[in-house]
C-alpha cells in the first residue's frame, strides 16, 4: 500500500546554500495534472545569469518570442554582473540583512499579535463564565418563581401527611 506521494522539488537547485532555490509542488499529484504542469512550467527557464539574452521561444515549439528575463530584470543582471567580487559580497551581506530585519519585524508583530490574542481569549473567557454565572442564577430564579405555586402545593400535602401521623 502507498501510503504518501513524494514531495515534488522543481527550480534551481544545483547549487548550495544561497544558490539553492527549491520549490515544493503543491498541486495535483495525478499523473496527468502533474505532466500537463511539468511541460508548462519545468520546460520555461528562469531568468538568470546564465540566459539574460535567452528568449522563451528559442528552444521550444512555442511560437512566444518573449524573453526569459524582462526588461528591467535584465538591467539589474547586467549592472550586478559588472560589480566587483568585493562589491558583490557587500551587497549580498546587505540584502541578506535585509531578510533577517524583516524576519525580526516579522517576528516582533507576531509576538504582539499574540499578547493582544491572549488578552483578547481571557477576556473571552471571563466574560464568557460571568454570563454563565449569571444565567445560572438568573435560571434558579425562573424555575422557583416557576415552580413556586407546586412547590407550596407540595408544602402543604407534605403538613397533611405529617398531621395524619
Amino acid at each position: 500500500n502507498v501510503v504518501g506521494t513524494p514531495t515534488v522539488l522543481y527550480g534551481t537547485g544545483g547549487g548550495t546554500g544561497e544558490f539553492n532555490t527549491l520549490n515544493e509542488y503543491a498541486g495535483d499529484m495525478s499523473f496527468s495534472k502533474l505532466n500537463q504542469w511539468a511541460k508548462k512550467v519545468l520546460v520555461v527557464p528562469e531568468c538568470s545569469s546564465f540566459n539574460v539574452d535567452l528568449d522563451k521561444g528559442s528552444d521550444s515549439d512555442n511560437s512566444n518570442d518573449v524573453d526569459v528575463c524582462t526588461e528591467l530584470e535584465k538591467t539589474r543582471l547586467k549592472e550586478w554582473m559588472a560589480l566587483s567580487m568585493e562589491e558583490m559580497q557587500q551587497m549580498i551581506q546587505n540584502v541578506q540583512m535585509e531578510e533577517k530585519n524583516a524576519q525580526v519585524d516579522f517576528d516582533t508583530k507576531m509576538k504582539d499579535l499574540q499578547a493582544l490574542y491572549d488578552e483578547m481569549n481571557q477576556y473571552h473567557v471571563l466574560k464568557k463564565a460571568s454570563i454563565k454565572d449569571e444565567l445560572k442564577f438568573l435560571y434558579s430564579i425562573l424555575h422557583k418563581t416557576n415552580n413556586n405555586g407546586n412547590d407550596n402545593d407540595d408544602d402543604d400535602r407534605q403538613r397533611d401527611s405529617n398531621d395524619e401521623l
